[in-house]
């Protein structure tokens, strides 16, 4: 603004004007002092006026912005004709106002001029144009990082206008004047059709359009673009306006992800077993065909459903409450597993092996359940007549046990009783014939103490084959002197030292015999091993009583059996020590140390405390 022209001849007036106007108003003399300001300078300042004149200019403006103002003052006093304009900031307290200003020079009567500058603050309006441009520019990054244009047409004068990014989306130069015309030529052929099409009907209806359609750029890469755009009336006529995307990257994604979904769906549905996804509090978010087939199921009848509140677990309360337990467990980071029973099409009552396994995000946290079962109905049938075939096998070898046994004794009693009878007798009669007929024969003499010593040696086999069988200790001594009569028998016909220990009294009362017998057996195989295989020096046998629990214990100092014998299928002996045990419930535990011998202990618990004969 040029002041010039409303300065009227008499000065003293000049102030008063200046005050008149809104504009800020200064007036400079030649050493670079306020000689005079407005009202509107000093709300701009915010200093009284009086203050301000005789101030130098320079201690008023901004001091990074000084030199462009003493280059103001210099370039008006060469050239006083020219009005120029210049923005500078004044700094008021914390904060700084911005002065849009013309500059002009007006002469004194003295010969001397002033330089006068006015103008308007501008502080607000150029803190809003920053901050717009600020705004532009983070749309720009938006846009370049969201590969996002957007663009605006009018349908009535075909103006087209779009954000630069859509030229760098067509892989154009930034300064290019791109026509809506101009896009055509970069669809390809067998999608302009489409596009157009689309474009048309979103016109005539005044609605929207969103289309994927290819794009080949200026560089020749082929791109996928996203095209939005809504057609309305403005009041000055009708445009479309919308957005533009590449999402290449995208789509290649999602159709990755689309084959990635389906190869998992694939082997998900073709598992044999039950299978489905859980969020951490049991709600079901998928479950494969497998587990709907089984039930007759919907994908709908399940899935966003409490997992114990589908069908499958229909069968009772018992299996819900149980189902509900685990997914706790399991939420908490627990594998779960577990037999229960859940429903099949038609209610089909069906065993299955269940588990619930956590699934943990980057933070250790529990982010899904996968429930797996698998149909084992068949199994525990199978399992359930293995089961009955083995305990009627093992009554089955009781019942031969106890017919071997008592085979054994009748065999015991005739031979003793029969056989020993008959011996007897026939050693009686050789023993007459040698005293009633003396001969002084020496043949005859031989053969008739030879005769006698063979009936001696046919005796005493009588008398061990028939201990042998059944020994007669076991039945009228009890057990632990049967153990000890066998050790002695063994030691007189080996060279290893046996000792044994009782420490349940001399004789068991109401022992079933038929145990007594069973663990005469077992320690009978035992020392047979020892004799056998241990090359043992010495063996200690320990029988006692031990929290109402018959205990026998073997052990010897050999050369200790080796683990992968222990459980050897075709060792007939230790299988046949297990198999007399088991109608008792009873145990037997080897252990064994190489070189330094093995323990057999069998325990055997007892329906009521062990009493001792007084």
């Amino acid at each position: 603004m040029d002041l010039r022209k409303y300065i009227p001849p008499d000065q003293a007036v000049f102030p008063a004007l200046l005050d008149q106007i809104t504009d800020v108003c200064l007036a400079i003399d030649g050493e670079g002092r306020v000689r005079f300001a407005n009202r509107a300078c000093e709300r701009l300042i915010g200093c009284p006026i009086a203050e301000i004149a005789g101030t130098p200019l320079e201690t008023l403006v901004h001091r990074e912005d000084w030199p462009a103002v003493a280059g103001m003052i210099d370039e008006m006093r060469r050239r006083p004709d020219q009005v120029a304009p210049l923005t500078f900031r004044f700094p008021v307290g914390e904060t700084v106002r911005i002065l849009e200003s013309t500059w002009s020079s007006v002469p004194l009567p003295a010969g001397e001029s002033l330089l006068l500058l006015s103008g308007n603050d501008a502080t607000e309006r150029v803190h809003a144009q920053m901050q717009l441009r600020a705004r532009e520019e983070e749309l720009g990054r938006a846009e370049r990082v969201a590969r996002l244009a957007t663009w605006e047409r009018n349908l009535t004068t075909n103006q087209f206008t779009a954000s630069r990014q859509l030229l760098e989306i067509y892989g154009v130069a930034r300064d290019t004047d791109l026509a809506f015309k101009d896009l055509a030529r970069f669809v390809p052929s067998d999608d302009l059709a489409f596009v157009r099409e689309s474009m048309q009907r979103a016109q005539e209806a005044l609605g929207s359009i969103a289309i994927d359609h290819r794009i080949i750029r200026a560089d020749g890469q082929e791109r996928i673009l996203h095209l939005r755009g809504q057609a309305e009336w403005s009041g000055s006529g009708f445009v479309m306006y919308g957005t533009a995307q590449d999402v290449t990257e995208m789509r290649l994604m999602e159709r990755a992800l689309r084959a990635s979904e389906q190869r998992f769906r694939a082997i998900f549905d073709s598992m044999f077993q039950f299978i489905g996804l859980m969020k951490p509090d049991g709600t079901l978010i998928e479950a494969n065909e497998t587990a709907l087939a089984f039930g007759g199921l919907r994908r709908e009848d399940v899935v966003g459903k409490p997992f114990w509140d589908c069908y499958w677990w229909s069968v009772g309360a018992a299996q819900q409450e149980r189902l509900q337990e685990a997914i706790r467990l399991a939420a908490g980071g627990r594998f779960v597993r577990y037999n229960t029973e859940i429903y099949g099409a038609g209610e089909r009552l069906t065993i299955i092996d269940f588990s619930i396994k956590p699934i943990l995000n980057a933070d250790g946290q529990v982010e899904l359940l996968i429930p797996e079962g698998r149909d084992i109905s068949e199994r525990i049938r199978h399992e359930e007549q293995i089961n009955e075939s083995n305990r009627r096998l093992r009554e089955l070898a009781a019942q031969l046990h106890n017919a071997q046994e008592e085979e054994r004794a009748r065999i015991a009693r005739e031979v003793h009783d029969v056989l020993g009878q008959a011996i007897t007798s026939l050693r009686l009669d050789v023993v007459w014939i040698v005293n009633q007929y003396p001969s002084p024969d020496p043949v005859f003499r031989l053969r008739t103490n030879s005769t006698l010593a063979l009936v001696e040696e046919t005796i005493a086999d009588v008398r061990r084959i028939s201990q042998e069988l059944r020994p007669g200790v076991l039945d009228h001594f009890g057990l632990p002197a049967a153990i000890e009569w066998l050790c002695e028998q063994h030691e007189q016909r080996t060279d290893i030292a046996f000792t044994t220990i009782d420490e349940t009294g001399p004789r068991l009362e109401e022992l079933d015999p038929k145990l007594a017998i069973a663990l005469f057996r077992i320690f009978q195989e035992a020392l047979t091993n020892i004799i056998k295989h241990a090359g043992a020096s010495s063996v200690r046998t320990h029988l006692s009583n031990e929290d109402n629990t018959l205990c026998l214990a073997v052990a010897d100092d050999g050369r200790g059996i080796r683990p992968e014998d222990i459980e050897q299928s075709n060792s007939l002996g230790l299988l046949t020590m297990r198999e007399r045990i088991f109608p008792w419930n009873g145990t037997i535990t080897i252990t064994g140390e190489p070189d330094q011998g093995t323990c057999i202990t069998v325990r055997v618990p007892h329906p009521q405390p062990i009493r001792r004969t007084p």
